[in-house]
C-alpha cells in the first residue's frame, strides 16, 4: 500500500526553500567520495574564513588572539593551527554569552544546544539557521547509510525534544520522541509506544535503548527496523549484540557532542568514525603535540559551520585514536579508529599509573538484567561503584560482579559497590556514569 503522507513528506522536503534542504543533503553524501586533496582545500579555505570572521566579530577570540599575539593572516597552511591557543569550556563559560558569540549574527536567529554536564561543567553552544540546516543534512547523510529516504519514520530518544523542524514533521507524523525517564520508569508502556508509532529508525543513547531490547528479548518479543543510530554514549560490543538480538538491525553509532553535534559517524562496515573534514578539523593530541598513529590522545575540535559561536581549537574532553588506513567502503574521509571515552574516564593513581574505567562497561554492561543503571565515582584514590539493581539482582550476582571488578582494578585501587535507589542522569536523558574529580591530562593542557 502506498504511504500517500511519506510521499508528500517527500516531495515536500525535496522542493521546499528552492530544494535547499535537498540540495544540502545530497552535497554532503557526494562530499564523502571527493579525491582527499579536494576535502583537504575545502577545509582550509573554510578554516581561514571562520577564523577571520571569529576574530573580526567574536570578542572572546580577538583578546585571545592579540594576547598570544597571533593573527589570522599567520596561518598560511592547515599545520599552522597549532599556533592558535586552545580553548577551554570553562573559560567560555566565564566569558559571559555576548562575549563568546558572534556580534554581526542577530539573536534573533539563534538556536541553543546544552552539553549534558559529563565533564562536571554544563554549558549552552548557540548556532544560528544556516548551521542547523546543515546539521540536518548530516543527520540524514548518516542515516542514508542504512537506506533511509526522507519520509521514513524516526523515533528519538531523549528527554528533551526539539519541535523546531517542519510542521509536516508533526502533522505527517513523521517523527515521534519517547523520554528516557519514561522507559526506566515503565519499559512496557514505553515499548509499547515505540509499537503504536511503528518506526523505520530509532535514534537513541545506548542505556535507554537497551533497556527496551532487553526487555523484549525476556518477553520473546521482536520488532523490525531499518536501523538504529546511537548517538553520543559508549556502545560496546555486548550491547549491540543484545540491541541487534532484539531487532534484527542495522545499528551504527556516531560521535556526537552539543559543541560539534554530528562530529563523526560510522559507515556500513562500522569500523571507526569518518569525519567530514569540509566541517570539522579534528585534532588528537599528546602532550601538547600531534599524537602519532594508533596513539590515545586528547580530542581538539574545530567547527567550521558555527558562525553564531564559532569553537576552534576546542577541548571537547573526549579521547581519540587516529588511523590512517583507508576504509574499504570507499568514503574519502579521514577516520577515528576509535573513541576511548571522556578525560574523566581516565584517573591517575598516587603511584602514577594512568586507569582507563571505561573497562566497567564490559563488566556492567553484559548484566543487563540484573543492573538498571550504574556510576562510578572517584575521589581521593577510592572508587565508589554505585548500582541501582533491577529486580533480578541477588547475592550471587552481586558477588560476581565484586570479584570481577577486582580482577580489573583490585590491583591499583580501592573499591567499594553500593546498591541505590536512584541515579540521576542528565537533563537530556544521557546516563552519567563516570563522576572524577581529578582526571588525567592526556593532552599536556594547563
Amino acid at each position: 500500500m502506498i504511504d500517500f503522507k511519506k510521499k508528500i513528506f517527500y516531495i515536500n522536503y525535496k522542493y521546499k526553500n528552492k530544494g535547499k534542504n535537498w540540495k544540502l543533503f545530497q552535497e554532503q553524501i557526494e562530499n564523502q567520495y571527493r579525491p582527499i586533496k579536494e576535502l583537504r582545500k575545502i577545509q582550509f579555505q573554510r578554516f581561514k574564513e571562520i577564523l577571520k570572521h571569529a576574530y573580526k566579530n567574536v570578542n572572546f577570540y580577538k583578546k585571545l588572539y592579540d594576547s598570544a599575539n597571533v593573527k589570522p593572516e599567520d596561518i598560511q597552511k592547515l599545520s599552522d593551527i597549532n599556533k592558535l591557543p586552545v580553548v577551554k569550556k570553562l573559560e567560555l563559560k566565564q566569558s559571559g554569552i555576548d562575549n563568546i558569540t558572534a556580534g554581526n549574527i542577530s539573536k534573533g536567529r539563534w538556536a541553543e544546544n546544552h552539553t549534558s554536564g559529563s565533564t562536571n561543567i554544563p554549558f549552552t553552544v548557540i548556532s544560528d539557521k544556516n548551521y542547523d540546516d546543515q546539521e540536518h543534512a548530516a543527520w540524514l547523510r548518516e542515516l542514508s547509510i542504512m537506506n533511509y529516504s526522507p519520509g521514513d519514520k524516526i523515533l528519538r530518544i531523549r528527554n528533551h525534544y526539539d519541535k523546531r523542524g517542519n510542521f509536516l514533521t508533526t502533522i505527517f507524523n513523521r517523527e515521534s520522541h519517547l523520554s528516557c525517564d519514561d522507559i526506566e520508569k515503565n519499559v512496557s508502556k514505553a515499548y509499547e509506544k515505540m509499537v503504536k508509532f511503528n518506526p523505520d529508525f530509532i535514534e537513541t543513547f545506548s542505556t535507554s535503548i537497551i533497556k527496551i531490547a532487553s526487555f523484549m528479548i525476556n518477553n520473546d518479543l521482536k520488532f523490525k527496523l531499518k536501523g538504529i543510530q546511537i548517538m553520543g554514549s559508549p556502545m560496546d560490543e555486548n550491547q549491540k549484540k543484545v540491541i541487534k538480538k532484539a531487532f534484527d538491525t542495522t545499528v551504527l553509532k556516531d560521535y556526537s557532542s552539543a559543541e560539534g553535534m554530528r562530529i563523526g559517524y560510522q559507515c556500513e562496515k562500522a569500523k571507526g568514525y569518518h569525519i567530514d573534514i569540509t566541517r570539522f578539523i579534528i585534532e588528537i593530541i599528546r602532550n601538547k603535540k600531534p599524537a602519532k598513529e594508533d596513539e590515545k590522545g586528547e580530542i581538539l575540535i574545530t567547527n567550521l559551520e558555527n558562525w553564531a559561536m564559532p569553537l576552534i581549537r576546542y577541548r571537547i574532553k573526549d579521547c581519540g585514536i587516529f588511523t590512517n588506513k583507508k576504509c574499504g567502503c570507499g568514503r574519502s574521509f579521514p577516520i577515528i579508529k576509535d573513541i576511548k571515552g571522556r578525560l574523566i574516564e581516565h584517573i591517575k593513581t598516587t603511584d602514577g599509573k594512568v586507569l582507563w574505567l571505561g573497562m566497567f562497561n564490559s563488566i556492567m554492561n553484559p548484566e543487563v538484567k540484573f543492573i538498571n543503571k550504574f556510576q562510578i565515582q572517584y575521589k581521593d584514590d577510592k572508587m565508589i561503584v554505585l548500582i541501582k539493581p533491577t529486580e533480578f539482582m541477588n547475592e550471587k550476582k552481586l558477588k560476581e560482579i565484586n570479584n570481577k571488578i577486582d580482577d580489573i582494578y583490585g590491583d591499583d585501587l580501592n573499591f567499594e559497590v553500593k546498591i541505590v535507589d536512584n541515579i540521576k542522569s542528565a537533563e537530556s536523558g544521557k546516563e552519567i556514569l563516570y563522576k572524577n574529580e581529578n582526571p588525567t591530562n592526556l593532552g599536556g593542557f594547563d
